[in-house]
Formats: structure tokens, C-alpha cells, sequence
């Protein structure tokens, strides 16, 4: 099974809200790296590297890359917002993080990233049906998104659906091998299906 159909069948699930205890998106914006604005490396030669990492140091020196490529947008204004949004989110002040969201998403459609934010506002205000909208959003601009598809794994955890929550951290491993919480989780996944099968 590809990596795209793999996605595909994932976005056309049928999901219900949800009651789940932890953050969707495992990202790094506490240790963006400068390099975001740096059109030299695109985002396509960044997860063939990522991919290709030999060690986790390697691998983690790209995925912050990523992230920081992510976190930035060609209107330096919506980054400085995501940024001030990303912080409001940390201080669990939802109202505010949502309105920054909502006010980057109605100006540029296309930020996934300001999708992937608002998909973590919505699920630490108990919205999951909204938060997963989000998520479905954020892997259809970014088919790529380890931290989404980590999100959406973990609310399969959470509904005790295994089988799609293998779906979805094999999805992360595809992209991303050295991912330490996915393999983390895959181990849970698999001791759960094994107790199901016995």
C-alpha cells in the first residue's frame, strides 16, 4: 500500500468527536531554525533527506528545518501571526489562539499550518469533531504532515481503533523513520492487536 492511498484512506473516514487526553500535533516550534525563508532547500529535498537519515540527530536536524519551513508564510505578517497565535496556545488561551487562526485561515487558505494550530486549539477546547476537520485540511494541503497524521494515530488510540491508528503512524514512519513518538505508539498498537487476536 502507497504512502497516498495510505492518506486517502485515512481523509475519507467517517470520525465522531472525540474524547482524547493528549495534544494532536507533536511539532517543534519552540526550536524553529533560520533557515524557514531559505528557498535554496525545498520542502521535497527536505523529506527525501529526512527519509534517507542514517541517524536520529540527522533526522531531527531536518524535521526542525521543516517545521520551520511550516511555521513561515511568504507575508511575513502571517507568520508573526501564527507566532503570536502559537503563543496564546501555550498559555491556554483558546479564544484568543482560535481568532489569530481563524484570521490567518480567512486571509490565506493555503497555510496549512495555521490549520494544524487550529486543529490543536479546537481539541484542547473539547471541539474533536472540529479538530479533526483541521487535520483532514492540513494532510490535504500537505499530504506530508507527520504531525497531523500523528495527531489523527492518537485520536485512533484514544477511540481504542487500532487498526486505523496503525494506518496512520505507518503513514508517519513512511515519511519519517526516525520518528520516536510514532514507533513509541506502533509498539502500543501492535501489544493491543495482539491481545484482541488472543
Amino acid at each position: 500500500m502507497t504512502l497516498r492511498t495510505i492518506i486517502f484512506s485515512l481523509l475519507c473516514l467517517t470520525i465522531e468527536p472525540l474524547p482524547l487526553s493528549v495534544v494532536l500535533a507533536d511539532d517543534q516550534s519552540e526550536n524553529l531554525v533560520k533557515t524557514s525563508r531559505d528557498d535554496t532547500v525545498t520542502l521535497d529535498t527536505l523529506f527525501a533527506e529526512l527519509e534517507k537519515a542514517t541517524s536520529l540527530a540527522e533526522a531531527q536536524r531536518v524535521e526542525r528545518i521543516i517545521w520551520a519551513k511550516w511555521h513561515w508564510h511568504k507575508i511575513p505578517r502571517l507568520s508573526q501571526k501564527l507566532k503570536l497565535g502559537t503563543t496564546y496556545l501555550q498559555e491556554n488561551n483558546f479564544k484568543k489562539a482560535l481568532y489569530i487562526f481563524n484570521k490567518i485561515i480567512k486571509e490565506a487558505p493555503a497555510f496549512s499550518e495555521a490549520y494544524n494550530k487550529r486543529a490543536t486549539t479546537y481539541f484542547l477546547m473539547k471541539k474533536y469533531d472540529k479538530s479533526l476537520m483541521d487535520i483532514k485540511v492540513t494532510l490535504t494541503l500537505e499530504p506530508r504532515h507527520f504531525g497531523a497524521l500523528s495527531g489523527m494515530g492518537l485520536i485512533f488510540m484514544n477511540l481504542g481503533d487500532f487498526q486505523r491508528a496503525l494506518m496512520a503512524f505507518t503513514a508517519v514512519l513512511k515519511i519519517y523513520p526516525f520518528s520516536i513518538s510514532a514507533a513509541a505508539n506502533m509498539k502500543i498498537i501492535e501489544r493491543e492487536l495482539n491481545l484482541k487476536v488472543l
